[in-house]
């Protein structure tokens, strides 16, 4: 490493200038080269001529430049100044090869060619330089680093610059110009962070991000001890700037759908804890943003709706599924019952590491009672079609299904009896059709009371009657329900003020399978035309009366 500055006696100083040197130079204030003499053989790789006019800082190790400027930053422009150094330089041809060189800065009147510095350097008797690794791959790396890397000098000189400062920046190591330090936007940019690092109250030191060439730069400078100088780096953040900026677009669309969609969205953890909610999902759920935020899924799940919603998070988590949907019921602040259609996406990070739910819910509480009242409506309608409007029996098309359904069953054993209400026809005309209405309605009433559950009691026509009762092929169980039947509807019926007898003739059959319903029916009809001609009672199909 270099060693400490240190001003020599006078028999060091005139040994370098008589001869022990192998080149004295003289500089200006940016280290540029203004005349230059070789007096030994260990510095004649190149000519004077060559050198003359050239920058000495870009063969120095970049970890000695800052040392090298200081050394005759201190001495310009002061005669009598004299100060020693040790610094790496590179061989002018073979460019792994380092020469350990002593040199000697000494301070001069300004002189007309702008020289200010005296410098004689000496090249170390041993030989080349072998740098440690650290030391040569440290070098290797500034100069190739795809980073901007250089030094700024107090004098405004970019003293070094690595290629990738040079293709950043454009611009080659050397003194910089009046116009650049105020155009060029890294250059001007160096020149506020120097005069910053000099005086806080000149702005501040903070990394500055700059324009140049279609790229986007950011420009970072720390001082170099005492000397003034910067260690500047420069990099390329045009691809972040770019991410960044799609990052923003990406995050302002997504805030603005989030605020003003008019489905609920909620952010939720693994756990199912609310994060973030917008303003439409606290007006689906009733609840402000401030009491869900921190509160769980769970708590404003209608219990009846939990173990589902449960279950599909946990198959999300394992992976068994991206996402699910579901219909369920949120239980609002104010007690009352929300139907919402829930969207769940589990969003993942690196290595499918679950991160957190994103929960879209939209309020079907309005489409549910639509859909409950269709129901209803049809299920109404349905009652309608099937059943008989004044008695509410069912009518003669739902009989006709039955009849189909039995029929297709060899081992039903059931019987089918179809009822005639007898005397009807007098009541109407002396009582009128309000009275026969509610006449019809008792009978209705009163054959239902003597059938058994699961027998049907229809109602087929104005005052015909059909009774499907399964008993087992017994046909005395079938003439006793008959005659039940009867007996029934002989009593007296009271409507309001009036009193009125009517009688019931029953044809009865068994039912037979695999006939249509029409022939399914007729004998038992026929055997209801002869018990009527006969006066009414109850009369088998196969000619087995009852009782009359």
């Amino acid at each position: 490493m270099m060693c400490a500055s240190q001003v020599p006696d006078d028999d060091v100083w005139r040994g370098l200038l008589e001869g022990v040197a192998d080149v004295v130079m003289t500089l200006d204030l940016h280290g540029r080269v203004l005349s230059r003499q070789a007096t030994g053989s260990r510095l004649s790789d190149v000519s004077d001529d060559d050198v003359t006019d050239s920058l000495i800082l870009p063969r120095v190790h970049p970890e000695d430049v800052p040392v090298l400027l200081q050394l005759w930053s201190k001495v310009a422009g002061r005669p009598g100044e004299i100060l020693v150094q040790n610094a790496r330089v590179r061989h002018a041809t073979d460019h792994e090869c380092w020469l350990t060189v002593t040199f000697a800065a000494a301070g001069l009147d300004r002189r007309s060619d702008g020289a200010v510095v005296a410098l004689a350097a000496r090249v170390d008797g041993s030989g080349p330089l072998q740098l440690d690794s650290t030391s040569s791959d440290g070098f290797s790396l500034a100069a190739s680093a795809p980073v901007g890397l250089g030094i700024y000098s107090q004098r405004s000189a970019l003293a070094w610059a690595n290629e990738s400062f040079v293709e950043l920046s454009g611009r080659e190591p050397g003194p910089t110009s009046t116009s650049e330090r105020f155009e060029h936007p890294v250059i001007a940019t160096l020149e506020q962070l120097a005069a910053a690092h000099r005086d806080p109250r000149m702005g501040s030191t903070d990394p500055v991000v700059v324009l140049f060439r279609g790229r986007t730069l950011r420009v970072d400078a720390t001082p170099s001890g005492d000397s003034g100088d910067l260690l500047v780096s420069l990099q390329d953040i045009s691809e972040q700037v770019a991410a960044s900026a799609a990052r923003a677009r990406a995050e302002a669309t997504f805030a603005a759908a989030f605020e003003h969609s008019q489905a609920g969205i909620a952010m939720v953890t693994t756990a199912g804890v609310f994060t973030r909610v917008n303003p439409a999902f606290t007006t689906i759920t009733g609840y402000p943003e401030d009491e869900l935020v921190g509160t769980t899924f769970q708590q404003i799940t209608h219990p009846d709706d939990l173990a589902l919603d449960q279950r599909y998070v946990a198959e999300l988590l394992a992976g068994e599924r991206v996402s699910y949907r579901m219909e369920k019921r949120y239980i609002r602040r104010d007690g009352d019952v929300v139907w919402v259609d829930l969207r769940v996406a589990l969003v993942s990070g690196v290595g499918n590491t679950p991160l957190h739910f994103v929960a879209n819910v939209v309020d079907i509480s309005e489409r549910r009672r639509t859909e409950q009242f269709l129901r209803s409506e049809n299920s109404e309608l349905t009652v309608r079609a099937s059943h008989d409007h004044l008695t509410g029996l069912p009518n003669r098309r739902l009989l006709d299904e039955q009849l189909a359904m039995r029929s297709a069953d060899l081992d039903d054993g059931g019987f089918v009896l179809i009822c005639d209400v007898d005397g009807f026809k007098a009541v109407n005309d002396e009582h009128g059709h309000q009275t026969g209405d509610a006449v019809l309605t008792e009978i209705a009433n009163r054959l239902r009371d003597c059938s058994r559950e699961g027998d049907l009691v229809a109602r087929i026509g104005g005052d015909e009657f059909a009774v499907l009762a399964r008993l087992g092929g017994n046909e005395e169980a079938a003439l006793r329900l008959g005659e039940r039947l009867v007996d029934a509807v002989r009593q007296p019926i009271t409507v309001g003020e009036a009193t009125v007898e009517v009688g019931l003739s029953v044809g009865i059959d068994r039912l037979r399978p695999h006939l249509e319903v029409g022939e399914s029916i007729r004998p038992a009809d026929q055997a209801l035309f002869e018990v009527k001609r006969h006066g009414g009672g109850a009369l088998m199909a196969d000619g087995v009366e009852g009782d009359l």
